[in-house]
């Protein structure tokens, strides 16, 4: 009898018998072609009771990259010392696991040019008006010119 496994479950399964990782963020990498819906950027936060769903398109027509920052407490997505890049006109989901009640903002800037940004820009410091979410909600946003 033949046993099909994922390649997430393989790699997952080699990364905690090593201990080069914790379970949670084992969890976190998506290495099946495609990815399943649930694994598409999605981040673990800990002792999350619900989610946050963001819908981002980007119209620029160069690279640009996007966190999501916590105004609750001191998180953001996916870490410190990383950023997504979105460098194509596709819709990309973004489930972030948070705490109820959580507020949290996107941040979005181009690449090479933090003057150019949308929300609370790179690192999460410019004022922004309608973007930020509260954790249970689902976001929609368009970045434009």
């Amino acid at each position: 009898m033949a046993v099909q496994m994922s390649v997430n479950a393989v790699v997952g399964a080699i990364v905690l018998a090593f201990g080069l990782t914790s379970p949670m963020a084992a969890h976190a990498v998506c290495f099946d072609d495609p990815c399943p819906p649930s694994a598409n950027h999605s981040q673990a936060a800990g002792n999350a009771g619900t989610s946050l769903e963001f819908n981002i398109k980007s119209n620029y027509r160069y690279k640009v990259g996007i966190k999501f920052y916590s105004q609750t407490r001191s998180h953001v997505w996916p870490d410190s010392d990383n950023f997504w890049v979105l460098d194509d006109y596709g819709t990309h989901t973004y489930r972030l696991s948070c705490m109820r009640g959580e507020e949290i903002c996107y941040g979005a800037w181009a690449t090479g040019d933090d003057k150019t940004y949308w929300g609370v820009g790179h690192g999460g410091k410019k004022s922004c008006r309608d973007c930020c979410y509260t954790c249970g909600d689902t976001a929609s946003r368009t970045l434009t010119d």
